[in-house]
């Protein structure tokens, strides 16, 4: 998919993905047709409007203000 988006953008290409069209061109194994076939926005649904603001300091101050709840219980390795 990854691929799919750099070569292609924001385009109508990528619109009929999301709309699960078959797409003749793309080259894709048949588990990423599976994949695309389980993303694509069922037709005839539209998002809500978006109410209400947040600021960009709003947002980084709740990730500072956020309590971890769970610990891998020792040190941490992310290698």
């Amino acid at each position: 998919m990854r691929k799919i988006r750099s070569e292609h953008g924001l385009s109508e290409f990528n619109e009929r993905i999301l709309r699960g069209e078959k797409v003749e061109e793309m080259d894709a194994t048949p588990e990423l047709l599976d994949w695309l076939e389980a993303i694509a926005v069922p037709p005839n649904v539209d998002n809500p409007p978006v109410t209400g603001l947040i600021t960009r300091q709003e947002y980084q101050d709740m990730f500072k203000d956020a309590r971890e709840r769970t610990s891998s219980g020792g040190e941490a390795n992310y290698t």
